[in-house]
């Protein structure tokens, strides 16, 4: 019974739906109870299942034997994803391949809520502390990023017309075009008035990507002069759209960095008060955030979501020529460490963003060696272990993060094979 238990909690999780502890007790009640109730049914499984206490204790048990951790946040959209996203997205691919708009003028709209004032939800605490904390604060703005593959630009949307400290100077000094609703929330009418001006500041033909919100209404709007929207399918956004694949996400937490280092500064002083969080002092944060955000990183999310060459990042000749350098000094120690020839170019693959997989290096080793590798010293293992991590802190500068995620797992798998004597 306990594996129909685990494939009904496998089952629930492949489609998204969120299993709690309560919720996988009460689930395994209800197969004992089919147990019981099935024609046929052994009298000692019977009784055995009539006895059973599904208990925290049980729940316990059960965690431990099928590897379940205690508790994830639930995020994303991916359970709800189309499962046909790549045939749906080949007519709009064709679009933009025959139109010959460059990506500088292929851009993505996107809408996100901000709670400026959130503070963590979660916190460390000694085994006395009761979890004590403040009222969450519920004051929220809209935040539209507008992308166009290497650059950011905002539309704020407020529940005031008039901000104390915000005025249209304010606005037009920090780039950002502000509107206010009752709602703070995007509608047809702040739309209608976006996509106008947009198309006002366009000089050549350009594509906007948008998703398929209810406030994102067109249909009185179709005599544009420049810009051609394009909707991307619905139930696809979480994987098609640039925003959705890191820059909204990136954008809120080089915010909250920024948030967090002025509360603590202001709580060392004893001056912190939530009230003085106001919008002209955070939207200069907002702005700083987005413009931190590298235009690499930006390009890759959108070669990410659409699946382009003619979005596939590239790093300039000078940070290719700077990368070189600092790769050939370290080819050394990066050759002593795998345990093979691996030249300084092979490894500058992963920052260039060629399909170099994290095996690739272990590989070139052969089979009945591969067992048998040793570093005759352990100070050149702490080298090698030095050198990824440089590799791991040039990925991280460069925006390169899917290259960053395969330096965990290589050195996991090298640490294995590794022996000293």
């Amino acid at each position: 019974m306990e594996s129909l238990i685990f494939q009904k909690f496998k089952h629930y999780r492949s489609l998204g739906y969120p299993v709690s502890g309560p919720i996988l007790r009460l689930q395994a009640k209800r197969i004992a109870a089919t147990f019981i109730q099935k024609p046929g049914t052994e009298q000692s499984v019977i009784d055995k299942y009539r006895k059973a206490k599904f208990n925290s204790n049980w729940l316990d048990g059960f965690k431990a034997r099928h590897n379940i951790r205690g508790r994830i946040r639930i995020n994303g959209e991916r359970g709800s994803l189309s499962s046909n996203i790549e045939e749906l997205m080949d007519p709009i691919r064709d679009i933009i391949k025959s139109s010959g708009i460059g990506i500088q003028n292929i851009y993505n709209w996107d809408e996100t809520g901000l709670f400026y004032r959130g503070l963590p939800r979660y916190t460390l605490a000694t085994q006395d502390d009761d979890g004590v904390g403040s009222k969450e604060d519920m004051n929220r703005f809209t935040v539209m990023l507008s992308v166009d593959g290497s650059d950011i630009s905002l539309v704020v949307i407020g529940k005031s017309k008039t901000l104390r400290g915000c005025d249209a100077q304010f606005w037009n000094n920090q780039g950002v075009d502000y509107h206010a609703n009752k709602k703070a929330w995007m509608n047809g009418d702040i739309f209608e008035k976006l996509l106008k001006k947009f198309d006002e500041r366009m000089k050549q033909p350009t594509i906007l990507l948008l998703d398929n919100f209810s406030g994102h209404s067109i249909e009185e709007l179709q005599d544009f002069k420049h810009i051609i929207p394009i909707f991307l399918p619905a139930n696809t956004t979480s994987e098609t759209q640039p925003l959705d694949g890191g820059i909204i996400a990136t954008c809120k937490v080089k915010y909250r960095l920024k948030l967090m280092n002025y509360i603590l500064d202001e709580v060392d002083r004893n001056s912190f008060k939530l009230n003085n969080l106001t919008l002209h002092r955070i939207i200069p944060w907002l702005v700083e955030a987005c413009k931190e955000i590298k235009p690499l990183t930006i390009q890759k999310c959108f070669h990410n979501a659409l699946k382009m060459d003619v979005f596939k990042p590239t790093l300039s000749e000078e940070t290719i020529s700077e990368a070189q350098k600092t790769f050939e000094a370290l080819s050394e120690s990066v050759q002593r460490y795998f345990g093979v020839d691996v030249r300084a170019s092979e490894i500058l693959e992963y920052a260039t963003f060629d399909n170099v997989l994290p095996y690739v290096a272990i590989n070139d080793i052969d089979s009945e060696d591969e067992d048998n590798i040793v570093i005759p010293d352990p100070k050149l293992f702490l080298e090698g272990k030095f050198t990824m991590a440089q590799l791991q802190s040039y990925f991280r500068e460069t925006g390169c993060f899917r290259e960053l995620s395969m330096i965990d797992p290589l050195i996991e798998r090298l640490e294995k094979h590794l022996r000293f004597q």
